[in-house]
């Protein structure tokens, strides 16, 4: 999950300042923990 994160952040626009870069990288990892949690919210397993 989190070289997903560190992909989606050096994808993004304007992402060459590090201290930005790690900004991106943290907004991305609670995007991808949000979804997670809404998708194992919403199909509960049995």
């Amino acid at each position: 999950m989190l070289d997903l994160a560190r992909s989606m952040a050096r994808d993004l626009p304007d992402s060459d300042d590090p201290g930005q870069t790690e900004l991106f990288e943290a907004l991305a990892i609670a995007q991808l923990c949000a979804e997670r949690l809404l998708i194992e919210r919403t199909y509960v397993r049995r």
